[in-house]
Formats: C-alpha cells, sequence, structure tokens
C-alpha cells in the first residue's frame, strides 16, 4: 500500500460531500455544503484524503479557528468499500503526524442509551487511544449532543484544552443560523 495524505481540492471536497459524507453522518450532525464552502473561502476548513496510489480510502474536514493551536477533527470517515481494513488507522496517523494537534468530540459514554451504544462510544475511544489521541478532562455539549474531548499530540493542560475549543465553538457558532447560536447549544466544562 502506498498511502498519501494530501489536500483536497474543492472540486473533490465537494463530490466527497455529495457522495459520501451525506451517507456516513445523520443528517442533523452534517453542516451544509454552503457552510463549509464559506469556511474554506475565510480559509479555516481543510479537507484531506487518504489515498492508496489515486484510490480514496478515507476522508477527514478540519477547522482551525483562527489564533486557535490546535485544529477540530470535524468530520472523519473511511470510505465504505475500505472499512475494516485499517485504513482509519493510517488516516489518524497521518492527521496526528499534521504540525497542528488535533481536538476530537468523541460522544460521551455517561449519556449512552443502552448497552449496545455504550459499547460503541467505548469502542470509538479506545480506536482512538490505540492511535496515539489522548483524553482530557473537558466535556461539552454541542446541540444537544454530548461529548468527551480528546487530542493528539503532546500532553497538554486541560485549560489549554478548554481555551482552544472554547475559541472553537464561538467560530462555528458564528457560522450558524442565528436562532441556533444560543449559549444552551454550546456548552463547555472543565
Amino acid at each position: 500500500m502506498n498511502y498519501t495524505l494530501r489536500d483536497l481540492s474543492r472540486a473533490e471536497a465537494k463530490q466527497v460531500y455529495e457522495k459520501q459524507m451525506v451517507r456516513d453522518f445523520p443528517p442533523d450532525e452534517l453542516k451544509s455544503w454552503r457552510a463549509i464552502e464559506k469556511m474554506l473561502d475565510e480559509g479555516m476548513y481543510r479537507t484531506c484524503g487518504l489515498f492508496d496510489g489515486e484510490e480514496l480510502c478515507a476522508y477527514a474536514y478540519l477547522l482551525q479557528a483562527p489564533g486557535v493551536p490546535l485544529m477540530l477533527l470535524d468530520y472523519l470517515a473511511v470510505c465504505a468499500d475500505r472499512r475494516g481494513q485499517g485504513h482509519g488507522s493510517v488516516m489518524m496517523q497521518q492527521l496526528a503526524a499534521l504540525p497542528q494537534p488535533l481536538l476530537l468530540e468523541v460522544e460521551d459514554t455517561a449519556y449512552a442509551a443502552d448497552a449496545a451504544e455504550l459499547q460503541t462510544r467505548e469502542r470509538r475511544i479506545h480506536f482512538y487511544r490505540k492511535n496515539g489521541i489522548r483524553m482530557s478532562a473537558v466535556r461539552a455539549c454541542l446541540f444537544g449532543c454530548r461529548f468527551t474531548i480528546m487530542y493528539s499530540g503532546e500532553p497538554q493542560a486541560d485549560q489549554t484544552i478548554y481555551d482552544a475549543l472554547t475559541a472553537t465553538y464561538a467560530c462555528i457558532r458564528s457560522h450558524v443560523p442565528p436562532q441556533l447560536q444560543k449559549d444552551e447549544n454550546f456548552i463547555i466544562t472543565l
């Protein structure tokens, strides 16, 4: 396998959005293409693909809020026909090697609805940990979804993670419709 992580062109990013992301993410978790495109135009969004030769294996969409030293891993998925083959781990290792550390929102296990959901959440956390991602004490509630915040790179103080996430959420808040910009949609605790 000859893996390469590279930025997607605007056309490639839109194609991934239209053909992959709309299937890979629930509609209530997916930003509109227009919102993503606006953030791309403003230079605060990055779209990456993991390629095996010319074949896309996985993709990630990242948000870099101005002045924030960590990037939010907004979306990550392995292409449907490539799942279960280790591409997710390769993608995480490539992303973790980027110069800016990553912030990750992982569904909080304390709020799993049942045993099956708890197992899924624990499996995701295990996946990230085995790929070098660290757990913080920071928790967030974004639009009613409760998250544990993880991060890549060297150990960071929880206050650093909290500050980075607060600035990142302020950026996200400015890109959602006014009716969604309420404080109760953006809660972060340390």
